[in-house]
């Protein structure tokens, strides 16, 4: 028998597709209750177990300065019921800081939000890429500097004649 005369069937092999779907997702999608508890995960940083994180305090995955951000932005999305998106440091692979870009979600039941829900991409090596671009500018201009210092000091001590 097919599939549409059992409904359990077909939801089972839907939730079999969705589960698959977010188990292989590269992102961390979690969904939160309004004050920061970890209802659902689809996997964690290496060091840290699923079970561990489910109904543990979202904020504790931070470091204290970005926890407010968090707060902040959970608040966002339960009083608005609009997406909204950050950058954050946070715990990465065996304890150690990552950078992560995150999109926050309501997660509605009729006009109200009953949870949020957060795609986590570790954006740690693209930081590291910027912070390593913006020094590399920064020795250029002091270069750039020093140069341009040494060329005012040539002219002014030998101007450029008029030759006409």
């Amino acid at each position: 028998m097919s599939s549409e005369l059992h409904p359990n069937n077909a939801f089972s092999e839907l939730e079999k597709k969705w589960r698959f779907l977010a188990e292989a997702a590269p992102d961390i999608i979690l969904a939160v209750s309004r004050n920061g508890k970890i209802i659902a995960i689809n996997h964690t940083v290496p060091g840290i177990t699923t079970e561990q994180a489910i109904g543990s305090d979202v904020y504790q995955f931070l470091p204290p300065e970005h926890q407010d951000q968090l707060r902040q932005a959970i608040e966002y999305v339960f009083s608005t019921g609009k997406l909204f998106t950050y950058e954050v440091a946070g715990m990465g692979p065996n304890g150690k800081i990552s950078w992560y870009l995150s999109r926050i979600g309501p997660v509605m039941e009729g006009n109200q939000v009953v949870a949020a829900t957060l795609i986590t991409s570790d954006i740690t090596v693209r930081k590291e890429a910027e912070d390593t671009l913006k020094r590399s500018n920064e020795v250029l201009e002091s270069k750039v500097q020093a140069r341009t210092i040494e060329l005012q000091k040539i002219n002014w001590v030998h101007p450029i004649e008029n030759v006409f």
